[in-house]
């Protein structure tokens, strides 16, 4: 299935919308953007969404739930769809989705930037040069406070989808504890025998917080690491642009077994 590379639909409004508009814009001028918002789609017919969402490449920039109701609207149709984390609120939503993907049309891939940054190849290229076992503690968030989600379920995506691309041939082995039971900010140990430990410490903190630590030596902070060369949206953009298939479930491994911890 061919889609078009000559415009995108947004849906969803907002400063993040705004902001991957402005970026994709920047990469390619000749692009089309096409915006609506989540609430305006959705009420739209059949008629009007095949026409939409047909052939073409959405990328959904709204609340968990109203996103979920968007992939309703398109559930029929041949697109592609990019997701925006979270993908949902708690654990029951999140196994609904779950449950709801294999079923439709659409190839569905999750937002993750992250894995398509200089400093997440940086972190790996030095991992990767380490005897083993190794030890990272991670720390992620920030004040955010949305009244609709824990501050854990908004940020666990960051880190999360960079974990399970690390230790992938390991998952089968891999065992998870909660160290704490604070709604608003939680920490997991996730190990693996004679290969990785991790701790990471998710949700509520005073100030924004992005960093990694490996073997108490090397740190590696996410919120400095931007440069005018580095465009990891675009690349993320370009790279779905010519892959084909579902890659959610894969991507939502780790996500799934973190979030059963919590609910």
């Amino acid at each position: 299935m061919k889609y078009s590379s000559k415009s995108i639909v947004i849906i969803g409004e907002g400063a993040w919308s705004s902001k991957i508009s402005k970026i994709l814009l920047e990469q390619d001028h000749n692009l089309e953007i096409i915006k609506y918002s989540a609430r305006d789609f959705i009420l739209k017919s059949k008629q009007q969404v095949s026409k939409i969402a047909s052939n073409h490449i959405l990328w959904i920039t709204t609340t968990p739930d109203l996103q979920f109701d968007v992939l309703r609207k398109i559930e029929d149709f041949n697109c592609k769809v990019i997701l925006e984390k979270p993908l949902a609120t708690n654990f029951s939503k999140l196994e609904e989705l779950l449950e709801f993907i294999p079923s439709i049309k659409p190839d569905l891939f999750l937002s993750e930037p992250w894995k398509y940054s200089q400093i997440w190849n940086k972190i790996k290229t030095n991992i990767e040069s380490l005897p083993k076992p190794i030890s990272i503690k991670i720390k992620r968030g920030g004040p955010i406070m949305r009244t609709y989600m824990s501050p854990v379920f908004d940020w666990m995506y960051h880190d999360l989808g960079l974990i399970s691309e690390l230790i992938s041939n390991y998952n089968k082995s891999l065992s998870i504890r909660s160290s704490s039971k604070d709604v608003n900010n939680m920490s997991f140990n996730l190990t693996i025998p004679d290969e990785i430990t991790i701790d990471i410490s998710i949700g509520y903190f005073l100030e924004r917080i992005a960093t990694w630590e490996v073997n108490n030596k090397y740190t590696f902070d996410f919120n400095g690491s931007s440069n005018e060369k580095d465009n990891p949206i675009t690349t993320m953009y370009l790279d779905i642009q010519n892959r084909a298939g579902n890659d959610l479930t894969e991507q939502l491994w780790l996500v799934r077994r973190i979030t059963e911890l919590i609910r």
